[in-house]
């Protein structure tokens, strides 16, 4: 195990910035939050944001409100432009993403969700080129949890405060500075500029841990598909959508196409994509106005199901849930993911 002090680590930050586009939490300001569904804990006023140096990371986060996927699925992008001269001549252009960006500080649970984004976006034909091209050109430097926060249930989805799956280096904070533990090719190569100590009898803390709690097998989801449970959860829910726009691992998203004229009356057309929510009110309507998922009970249960069902036995990954919690902390009518999950697994009947 190699061991980095805290200058050394600032230091290496500060050189990483001026080569790569380093991103990293921060703390949230009251204009980064607007109306906000429910009060901020303390441990959460942090999020992912481009810096210039270790000086602008807030070290003493938990985690962050949302997570780092909108730097590998951004919240509105586009995917390409048209344009059309006064002749009638068109030109297409594609936007080519070849930055390199290391994402610093990310929690294990943060990372396992792009193992989730992986199986979607990359694994099965055909391949989202965009999220590829910024995956590829991504590096995870991870930071261990020293203990499981209010709401956090990484444990009982196969998650681990200190897991190292998906990082390609995890730091680990210990009296002077961090353990540096190189898990991947990505992260060794990014590691060489490092300087680090070898410091074999490095005791590393082990993280305190939560209760955890056996979610529902993919037996009991198939027997609980019924109305009644989800329409006594549907019936809290206000359908705002924070818990989709705060998960590390959703990904619906919308497409519409913009056409702006010039002054030399050229015409540019973008096709848009902005991120999208299962838990909308039109999330499903169709041409000629029917809507298989018009009750909110019906959303609340497919946006469950996702998680735990059709992900899992579509794209072969264990739960597209990190437990992570934010959707916990983000709900103004206090829907409890966690709960749920402990009611499916043990209820009978509704």
């Amino acid at each position: 195990m190699r061991f980095i002090s805290s200058q050394d680590l600032h230091n290496w930050l500060d050189q990483l910035a001026q080569e790569a586009k380093l991103i990293a939490p921060v703390e949230m300001t009251v204009a980064d939050r607007p109306g906000a569904a429910a009060p901020t804990p303390d441990g959460m006023r942090a999020r992912f944001a481009a810096v210039s140096g270790a000086d602008e990371i807030a070290w003493g986060y938990q985690r962050t409100a949302v997570s780092a996927r909108e730097f590998l699925v951004p919240r509105t992008e586009t995917l390409f432009t048209i344009e059309t001269d006064t002749s009638g001549n068109k030109t297409l252009k594609e936007p080519v993403i070849a930055e390199a960006q290391v994402i610093f500080g990310i929690r294990p649970c943060d990372a396992r969700a792009f193992r989730v984004l992986d199986a979607v976006m990359l694994e099965q034909e055909p391949v989202d080129t965009y999220y590829a091209q910024r995956r590829q050109n991504t590096t995870l430097v991870g930071l261990s949890c020293p203990a499981m926060w209010d709401s956090c249930f990484c444990t009982s989805v196969g998650g681990a405060p200190n897991a190292r799956e998906d990082v390609d280096i995890l730091l680990t904070a210990v009296e002077g500075g961090y353990a540096v533990d190189v898990v991947t090719d990505k992260g060794s190569t990014l590691a060489q500029t490092m300087t680090t100590a070898d410091s074999e009898d490095m005791q590393l803390p082990e993280p305190e841990l939560s209760e955890s709690f056996a979610v529902p097998t993919i037996e009991q989801w198939l027997e609980k598909f019924d109305e009644v449970y989800w329409d006594r959860v549907g019936d809290r829910c206000l359908s705002c959508r924070a818990c989709v726009y705060v998960c590390p691992t959703c990904r619906c998203f919308d497409v519409r196409e913009e056409t702006i004229k010039q002054p030399d009356g050229t015409l540019i057309t973008r096709s848009i994509r902005t991120w999208d929510s299962c838990q909308g009110a039109n999330y499903r309507v169709v041409a000629g106005g029917a809507n298989p998922r018009a009750q909110v009970g019906q959303r609340t249960r497919n946006r469950m199901y996702c998680k735990f069902y059709y992900v899992p036995t579509d794209y072969q990954v264990e739960v597209a849930c990190v437990g992570c919690g934010r959707c916990i902390t983000a709900c103004p009518v206090n829907i409890d993911i966690s709960e749920v999950l402990q009611d499916v697994a043990r209820r009978e009947e509704a």
